[in-house]
C-alpha cells in the first residue's frame, strides 16, 4: 500500500536520503503519497495503473537526466538525484506488484461497468406499459440504432414512443411503443445508457425473443451506405473503439449475471435472418466485427489483459486525412480485418498497433507515448503513398500482419483487392426497426399531413 512507502532517513536516522525536504518544507513524500493513492482508488483495473505510473516513472527519469548533468557542478543535487532514483525504483516495484495481480488473477468476476440510468427520465407513452417477461434471460441481442452518431438516448426514446414512419404501402403509421426498445444504449464515446429494466420485456428484437432476450444498441449506423446509395465516412461504418470497449465489459457483466453463453450474443439479423440487416451490414460480412466483439467478451470472461487485439492507424488532421491510405489498405483490412481508427487515444487499448504513414501524419512523440503505455507498435509508412501500398500489399501476400509477424493461421475468405468504390453496395432497405432518414435529428416528428394519418390506431404486435 502506500502507506508502506518510506524514505531511508526514516529507517536509518544515520543517513539524509532521500533529502530534507521528503518530511520537512516542500514535504515530496506527501506529494508523491498522495499521488499514488489518487491513482489506486481511481483506476478501474491494475493495467490502468500500471499506465499512469509509467508516465511519472518517465517525468522523473527525465528529472533525473536533468539533473545529472548539473550534478559534477553542484554537489547537492547529487543527493537528490539519488532521491529520484530510489522514488522511480519504488514505483517500479509497483508496477511489477500490479503487473503480478493482472498476471495471476485469470477469471473470476466480472465487475459491473459504469452504467448510467435514465430509464425514470426517458419519454413514455401516456398509456401504453410494457409486460414484465416470464421467461429467464438466455439471449443478449445486439443492435446498432441505424442513426447518425450524434443522436442521443432521449432522441431515440422520443421516437420509440411518439414517432410516425411510412409502411410498405407508404401510409404513415405511429410507432407507439411504451417506450425506448433497448435495455442499453452505447454511445460512441462509449458511455452506456440504461434504457429498461432488464425485467422488462421491451420490444427490440420481434416476437417471442423479446421475452427472454436483452437489447444492447450501439449508436450510429454500421453501413457501406446509405438508403439513398451515398457511401458512408470510413469511420461511421463500425462502432468505435469506445463502443467495442464498453459493450465487452457490458455483455461480459450480462452473461455473467444471466449465464449467457456467448454464442447467444447475437445480432438481431441473427434472429430473424432476412427481415432486418441490424447491426449493420459489418455484422458478419465485411469487416465482420461480430467476431471481434466476440473476442473482446472472451478476454473480459477470462481475466485477460482487457485490450483490442490489433489496431490499424491512420492520421487525421482535421479537413485532411489519410485518405489515400485508408483506400490503399483495404485489401489489408479484408484480409487481416484489425480494428481501425484515426485516434492514438483509442490506440492506447490496444496490443498491437500498425501506424500506416509517416510521421507527419501521426508524429513520433504519439508513436514514443504508444510504446511508453506497453504497445507493441509497428509503422508501415513508404517514400510515397504507392509505396506504403506496395508494403501493405507484401504483408497481405506473406499473410503477416506487420514484418516479422508470423503468418496467421487462419486467412480471410474472399477477394482481397477490390477498391473502395467495389465495396459499397447497392442502397439497402429500410427495416421497420430503423429510424427513418426524415425524422428530425432533434427528435421532433417531421410533419405529416391529416390526410395520410392512419385512420385506426396501430398497435405493435408485441413486439413492433
Amino acid at each position: 500500500s502506500a502507506e508502506a512507502v518510506y524514505g531511508r532517513n526514516e529507517l536509518d536516522t544515520r543517513v539524509s536520503s532521500p533529502g530534507t525536504q521528503w518530511l520537512q518544507g516542500a514535504r515530496f513524500k506527501d506529494t508523491l503519497l498522495a499521488q499514488v493513492r489518487g491513482l489506486l482508488e481511481e483506476a478501474q483495473d491494475p493495467a490502468q495503473v500500471v499506465v499512469q505510473l509509467r508516465q511519472q516513472v518517465r517525468d522523473l527519469q527525465g528529472q533525473i537526466a536533468t539533473l545529472q548533468a548539473l550534478a559534477d557542478q553542484v554537489s547537492p543535487l547529487k543527493q537528490e538525484v539519488q532521491s529520484l532514483r530510489e522514488t522511480v525504483q519504488q514505483q517500479q516495484a509497483e508496477i511489477a506488484r500490479l503487473q503480478g495481480i493482472i498476471a495471476t488473477s485469470g477469471g473470476g468476476a466480472v465487475r459491473p461497468p459504469n452504467i448510467l440510468d435514465v430509464v425514470d427520465s426517458l419519454p413514455k407513452h401516456p398509456t401504453l406499459r410494457y409486460a414484465q417477461r416470464t421467461a429467464p434471460i438466455s439471449m443478449i441481442v445486439v443492435h446498432h440504432t441505424d442513426t447518425p452518431p450524434t443522436f442521443t438516448v432521449e432522441q431515440l426514446a422520443h421516437y420509440h414512443v411518439f414517432g410516425t414512419r411510412k409502411d410498405a404501402q407508404g401510409n404513415w403509421i405511429k410507432k407507439e411503443w411504451p417506450g425506448i426498445g433497448y435495455h442499453f444504449v452505447i454511445t460512441p464515446d462509449g458511455t452506456i445508457y440504461q434504457g429498461q429494466r432488464e425485467e422488462t420485456c421491451s420490444y427490440h428484437v420481434g416476437g417471442e425473443p423479446n421475452n427472454y432476450s436483452l437489447g444492447v444498441s450501439f449508436i450510429g449506423r454500421f453501413m457501406q451506405s446509405n438508403y439513398d446509395g451515398t457511401p458512408r465516412a470510413p469511420e461511421e461504418q463500425l462502432p468505435t473503439p469506445q463502443q467495442m470497449y464498453s459493450a465487452s465489459r457490458l455483455i461480459a457483466w450480462l452473461m455473467q449475471k444471466h449465464d449467457v453463453p456467448i454464442e447467444k450474443v447475437m445480432g438481431h439479423r441473427d434472429v430473424w435472418p432476412g427481415q432486418t440487416v441490424c447491426p449493420g451490414d459489418q455484422w458478419t460480412a465485411g469487416a465482420r466485427w461480430k467476431s471481434l466483439l466476440h473476442q473482446q467478451i472472451n478476454a473480459v470472461l477470462e481475466g485477460r489483459e482487457k485490450r483490442i487485439e490489433h489496431y490499424l492507424l491512420f492520421w487525421d488532421h482535421g479537413t485532411l486525412w489519410a485518405e489515400a491510405d485508408w483506400r490503399n489498405a483495404q485489401a489489408y483490412i479484408a484480409h487481416f480485418r484489425p480494428t481501425t481508427g484515426f485516434c492514438t487515444d483509442d490506440a492506447l487499448l490496444a496490443r498491437h498497433v500498425t501506424i500506416v504513414g509517416g510521421d507527419a501524419g501521426i508524429s513520433g512523440q504519439d508513436e514514443a507515448r504508444l510504446r511508453a503505455a506497453g504497445v507493441d507498435v509497428h509503422r508501415l509508412a513508404g517514400a510515397n503513398e504507392a509505396e506504403t501500398r506496395a508494403v501493405l500489399d507484401e504483408l497481405v501476400r506473406k499473410n503477416t500482419p506487420w514484418p516479422g509477424a508470423p503468418p496467421l493461421v487462419r486467412k480471410a475468405a474472399g477477394p482481397v483487392a477490390r477498391g473502395l468504390a467495389a465495396e459499397i453496395p447497392a442502397a439497402p432497405a429500410v427495416d421497420e426497426w430503423s429510424v427513418p432518414d426524415e425524422w428530425s435529428a432533434v427528435g421532433v416528428e417531421p410533419a405529416v399531413p391529416a390526410t395520410d394519418r392512419p385512420r385506426v390506431k396501430v398497435t405493435p404486435a408485441a413486439e413492433r
